[in-house]
């Protein structure tokens, strides 16, 4: 028990109590760039990202095993929750863009093994060995979906549709499509200002997630957990043990009871705003995130940003009295045994079972 509250104190000591947001691929892209100084790069998150979330930005290329060291990599930190849809901008201090040809690789986690989200080269990627200006295509990226190549290699480029509307897949094809580019050998000096107003799977997020988290009838083997309702088609119930789970449910994924998220499994998919919680130990230590959501199969959507969260510790082990008499170490165990099973009983007849219990 000293152990979990000099974790969860760290945790709060360092600001990361709240989980940030885990990335999928072609959950960020790339619309502009300058390659020519000072370095930039504009993206938009076509998912809600929750504050305190991390992503790498690095233009050092990927050998097909490995990301090489030669390069740099500059690291974007949300400050607050952003809305899907919200363009940012990253100033480069770290990378170096080459003007000879490059490429910009976002990812969570370390470099040794980074979790890839997106990808933009300007030039073809290669398959054999790399150079300075060349990467190979990551595994984890996906041409169309996750990632993009220009044809023709030039310093500066923006995505050249201004005001933008539809669905995150119909967005993310058209971003991803070099015909949809403006490139150029001079520094773009302004970006547009984007618009992305997104239809489909993103569009009809719940305004608000539930409130009124409540625990009661605490046992160490079980618990009531529920909640008030929101205007919502359903909720998702997620928990997790010793500390909370460091993923949010993916927009037009479909989950059932028990399907993982992070370190989290689900406890309820639906309109029930309460639920009875069986199978834990004594003293454990339960946190449980609330998602509001609309829509189902394909088009659901869930409210990923500022979830419901609360915890709660379940009683400590009762074992009870009633064998408090019996020594397993005398040499009449047996004996006494018999006689506190069998003193004082009630006989109940095998039909009257139900009624009894």
């Amino acid at each position: 028990m000293k152990k979990v509250l000099f974790a969860l104190c760290m945790l709060v000591a360092h600001g990361v109590f709240f989980a940030q947001t885990v990335l999928t691929p072609g959950s960020v892209v790339v619309i502009g760039y300058n390659f020519d100084d000072p370095d930039q790069v504009k993206f938009v998150p076509l998912v809600d990202i929750a504050a305190g979330t991390v992503l790498k930005f690095t233009d050092n290329g990927w050998n097909g095993t490995s990301l090489t060291t030669t390069e740099g990599t500059d690291t974007w930190t949300a400050s607050s929750n952003i809305a899907k849809g919200t363009v940012q901008t990253l100033n480069a201090t770290a990378m170096a863009f080459s003007t000879s040809g490059d490429q910009i690789f976002i990812y969570q986690g370390v470099a040794s093994a980074p979790s890839f989200i997106y990808g933009l080269s300007t030039k073809p990627w290669v398959t054999g060995s790399i150079a300075s200006t060349t990467s190979r295509r990551p595994a984890a990226l996906v041409t169309g979906t996750s990632c993009i190549a220009f044809t023709t290699e030039r310093d500066n480029g923006r995505y050249n549709i201004v005001n933008s509307t539809g669905t995150v897949e119909s967005m993310r094809t058209a971003i991803l499509t070099a015909s949809n580019w403006t490139l150029t050998d001079t520094r773009i000096s302004t970006f547009p200002a984007w618009t992305f107003a997104l239809g489909g799977v993103g569009s009809n997020e719940p305004l608000a997630n539930p409130t009124g988290l409540v625990f009661s009838n605490v046992k160490s083997f079980n618990y009531q957990v529920g909640f008030t309702s929101t205007v919502a088609d359903g909720y998702l119930m997620v928990r997790s043990i010793g500390l909370p789970t460091t993923a949010a449910p993916v927009d037009g994924v479909t989950y059932q009871r028990g399907d993982a998220i992070g370190s989290g499994k689900v406890l309820s998919a639906g309109t029930a705003t309460s639920f009875f919680v069986e199978g834990t130990k004594a003293s454990e230590l339960d946190f449980i995130q609330v998602y509001a959501y609309n829509g189902s199969g394909a088009t659901i959507n869930y409210r990923q940003l500022s979830p419901l969260t609360g915890s709660v510790q379940t009683s400590a082990t009762a074992e009870g009295t009633y064998y408090a008499g019996v020594d397993p170490n005398a040499p009449t165990f047996i004996t006494n045994l018999q006689n506190r099973i069998r003193t004082p009983h009630v006989k109940v007849a095998y039909d009257q079972y139900d009624e009894t219990m």
